[in-house]
């Protein structure tokens, strides 16, 4: 899995679905927000039926879960917002294969290996989508 930068201040969600999708950034834009303006601004995506139902033709589906410590499959996961607080969310994802969570927020000095503490997001999880199907 390739880690993607969000490339607008609230694009953590369409990073994520570019990353486990395996998509570009901005195909993810469309298909998150498939009725916005060219050069409206993004205030953030909503994560919720309609939302998986864009993403299911694509070819995934995802399930929701409680949150863990790690999780058996790709999985997009929910976690209170590092720098924002209170009820900002932020979305990451787990990585199977790297056994990691891969943070999507830009920041120049931050290479996947050099990125928040894991333990910092296993604290923060408030939930959790698993990829099933793709």
């Amino acid at each position: 899995m390739k880690l993607v930068r969000q490339k607008h201040e609230y694009g953590c969600v369409i990073a994520c679905i570019a990353m486990i999708t395996g998509i570009s950034y901005d195909e993810a834009l469309k298909v998150c927000l498939p009725n916005r303006k060219s050069g409206q601004k993004i205030i953030g995506v909503m994560v919720n039926n309609c939302f998986f139902k864009r993403i299911s033709k694509l070819g995934f589906k995802f399930r929701e879960v409680k949150p863990a410590l790690s999780y058996k499959k790709d999985a997009l996961v929910s976690i209170l917002h590092p720098i924002y607080g209170g009820n900002c969310r932020h979305m990451i994802i787990w990585s199977k294969k790297l056994k990691r969570y891969l943070d999507p927020f830009p920041n120049r000095n931050r290479k996947m290996k050099k990125q928040l503490p894991q333990k910092s997001y296993r604290e923060n999880t408030i939930g959790a989508f698993v990829l099933i199907d793709k």
